[in-house]
């Protein structure tokens, strides 16, 4: 059911922004106004904030209090931020004056002094606005001194300028010769880029461009001046590389010499790519059919300039008579596919060591389901440690008489000499700390229908160490924490099952929405652990009423989702109406108002503002990430996902992931590190290996790290219990039963 629901969610989210929820404003509005005294000593600190568009100075944080004077644009340095009111203090030359920006505000912005080469003429804009391009444009060599997002602040003849790489005219553009038939209802762009603006749509008909690049026409005649894209397949860019040393042909030699293919595997695609401000590289495909099968592939990372291969996959299998009478002989497996792995090295000086790691019970059954058949992993190994992002999988079939493999192999990694590493001890001992420092408060999923005691668990660790300085890499990548929303709770907080009635839940949502006791429910459903519903806001007959989607717990009477109906056409938002601060504290509104039993455990992990980049776009708004934490222990999953418009600053949506469960008040006391290490080491290794610095696989980066293996199938399914010392079962938190999975797996 609530997948259903969020389906709708969806739905309505998917055509652009939902508009502001009035409602809550207006409940906001209803609390008697604090004095500009009251809001200036609880200003919050504010970063530089550049204002796109001309912003009205205010006396105090008032909108009945303008000046008449207005901030042109400019970046400002604000004394402050009030959250209450959504203003800023700013001192100006009539004194210290308020502003609430809403005509664009660009923050983050780098210094950038740098050289930015496009590789065709790009717009010039007067600022990251699709709407400001001026229609001129530039080539060559472009100096830029600051960088916000994927645009460029650059310096030109006319003034200071912002360009953005995807906005340009088309690489080889030249004069058109041949005329091009158009299909019906072919859009006519003022510019060579989709979120341009239509001028036109032209029906079918054959006209002769006045210039073209390889799917972008210039068209000009009756229906106006502009252009037109007609799709170009990668087998038909054949002779798109004028701008790379290395040409597609020559780079499809490369490819297929380093992979070392036979004449059977054919071209799937070739394509010139580009990451970022990084040189351009070809990626290019092979595939091996066998009748409508695909029998081989492989894949393959080049630089365009030089030809030198970062990365490549390969799969394929062979045909291996006589398999079929060794089917019971694990040992005759497993010489075989060690010997297959040594003829299959990419590289026949590598080292190659069986990945003897237990699977977990779900990867187990997966390959066990094709038995007789064995399947072996080999890790690349360098300096004596394991590379594991280089790898062969092997699967020796006896059935079919086959060894099929994949592999994939990095020609572009630097591997520094193991010295001067941190002790296996001394990993081993951060590690036993983190099982204490990283505990979490979890329920078992079941505690959606009832209020179950909750658990302070060691979770299960993906973190690193780095084996040189000790760095402890988070893999969430870390979280910037603020908070929490509010000192102390706003609500007492609910400590059984409620069985709320649909009656109950609509009342409930039309109180923390601030929306009015006629708000009509419709659509209503139960789900297994809550009410689904609509709430219809009648509104006068020149308007149009409004619609509010709700999921309503039946345990806690809490919003467990929220969404309103309306939309509005600013998807193609490059540059965000409201600052951060501003959605932020939207979002805080939100929270005080759907969750007062939880504002003071709710913490800021993450935001993202949302906007279209180049030619990708997106709804946009600022996504604000809240986790529930308790006197330091932070709840497991259990987070609140706050929705706001980038264009107006007014609340979207709300998903709320929090689990019931009798919570502690307080930290409760947990056992002692030398206990955790015996317990973790009964169930983990500690193990030294080189590991990337980058998700990118052009990246050649890589460093030592210390990184948690399984020595037991236990370990995937156990968690350990930091106060107990009891291992329990993942899912049910029910205590392991004794002597289960406990000794080491074997192979």
């Amino acid at each position: 059911m609530k997948k259903h629901l969020m389906l709708s969610l969806a739905a309505a989210l998917c055509t652009g922004c939902l508009n502001p929820a009035a409602p809550l404003a207006a409940a906001s509005e209803a609390q008697s106004a604090p004095t500009a005294a009251d809001v200036r000593a609880a200003l919050r600190p504010s970063g530089q904030l550049t204002l796109v568009g001309r912003e009205q100075l205010y006396d105090r944080p008032d909108t009945n209090a303008g000046t008449g004077a207005f901030l042109s644009p400019q970046t400002v340095v604000p004394l402050g931020f009030s959250a209450e009111t959504g203003f800023y203090l700013i001192s100006t030359w009539i004194g210290d004056k308020w502003i609430r920006p809403s005509h664009g505000v660009l923050e983050g912005i780098e210094p950038y002094e740098k050289e930015v080469v496009p590789d065709a003429p790009v717009y010039l804009f007067d600022a990251p606005l699709i709407g400001s391009n001026s229609g001129q444009t530039k080539s060559g060599v472009l100096q830029a001194f600051e960088k916000w997002r994927t645009w460029y602040h650059i310096r030109t003849e006319a003034g200071d300028k912002w360009v953005n790489l995807a906005y340009a005219l088309p690489e080889r553009l030249r004069p058109s010769e041949e005329p091009v038939a158009l299909p019906d209802g072919a859009t006519l762009f003022q510019y060579p880029y989709g979120l341009s603006g239509a001028v036109a749509t032209i029906g079918p008909q054959t006209v002769v461009p006045v210039e073209h690049g390889d799917e972008w026409y210039h068209l000009r005649g009756d229906y106006g001046d502009g252009w037109v894209y007609i799709h170009m397949d990668d087998n038909e860019r054949q002779s798109a590389d004028d701008g790379v040393p290395v040409k597609r042909t020559k780079a499809i030699e490369l490819a297929r010499q380093r992979l070392g293919l036979s004449a059977d595997y054919a071209l799937d695609a070739a394509r010139l790519v580009q990451l970022g401000d990084g040189e351009k590289r070809w990626n290019i495909a092979f595939m091996k059919k066998q009748g409508d099968s695909i029998a081989g592939s492989g894949e393959i990372t080049l630089s365009a300039a030089d030809g030198s291969v970062d990365w490549f996959t390969k799969s394929g299998a062979v045909s291996v008579p006589g398999l079929a009478d060794k089917a019971q002989d694990a040992a005759a497996f497993k010489q075989l596919a060690e010997r297959f792995a040594a003829e299959t090295s990419p590289v026949p000086d590598a080292k190659w060591t069986l990945d003897e790691t237990p699977p977990s019970p779900l990867e187990k059954r997966h390959i066990t389901m094709g038995a007789p058949a064995r399947f072996f992993r080999f890790v690349r190994t360098v300096n004596g440690l394991p590379y594991p992002e280089n790898y062969i999988s092997i699967t020796v079939n006896p059935i079919r008489n086959e060894i099929s493999y994949s592999l994939l192999w990095s020609d572009n990694k630097r591997f520094d000499a193991p010295e001067g590493l941190k002790t296996k001890d001394e990993a081993e001992s951060a590690f036993a700390g983190a099982f204490l420092t990283k505990a979490v408060f979890m329920a078992p999923y079941a505690s959606r229908e009832k209020m179950p005691p909750v658990y302070a668990v060691a979770p299960r660790l993906y973190d690193t160490i780095d084996a040189i300085d000790g760095h402890w890499n988070e893999s969430d990548g870390g979280m910037k924490v603020r908070g929490p929303v509010t000192a102390q709770p706003l609500a007492a907080m609910p400590t059984e099952n409620l069985n709320v009635t649909l009656d109950q839940a609509a009342d409930s949502g039309r109180r923390k929405l601030g929306l009015p006791e006629n708000a009509a429910v419709e659509n209503a459903r139960q789900g297994i652990h809550s009410w689904l519903f609509q709430l219809n806001v009648p509104a006068p007959a020149a308007a149009q009423s409004k619609l509010y989607f709700l999921e309503v717990s039946t345990v806690t009477g809490d919003i467990v989702q929220y969404a309103s109906d309306l939309t509005a056409n600013t998807a193609w938002l490059t540059v965000p109406g409201v600052s951060e601060d501003q959605a932020r504290a939207a979002a805080e509104q939100a929270l005080r108002q759907m969750l007062p039993a939880y504002t003071h455990q709710l913490y800021e992990i993450r935001s993202d503002l949302r906007l279209t980049e180049g030619n990708m776009i997106a709804n946009p708004e600022y996504q604000f990430t809240y986790r529930r934490r308790i006197d330091g222990i932070w709840g497991d999953r259990q987070d609140v996902t706050v929705s706001v418009s980038a264009a107006s600053g007014k609340l979207l949506a709300v998903q709320n992931q929090m689990i019931t469960g009798i919570y502690p008040a307080s930290r409760p006391a947990f056992i002692s590190e030398d206990e955790v290490l015996k317990l973790m080491l009964s169930r983990y290794r500690v193990e030294a290996y080189y590991a990337s610095d980058s998700l990118l696989l052009t990246n050649p980066s890589t460093s030592i790290r210390y990184r948690l293996v399984p020595t037991t199938e236990s370990a995937y399914t156990s968690l350990l219990d930091v106060q107990t010392g009891i291992w329990r079962q993942f899912s049910t938190l029910e205590p392991e039963k004794a002597g289960k999975s406990e000794l080491p797996n074997s192979q």
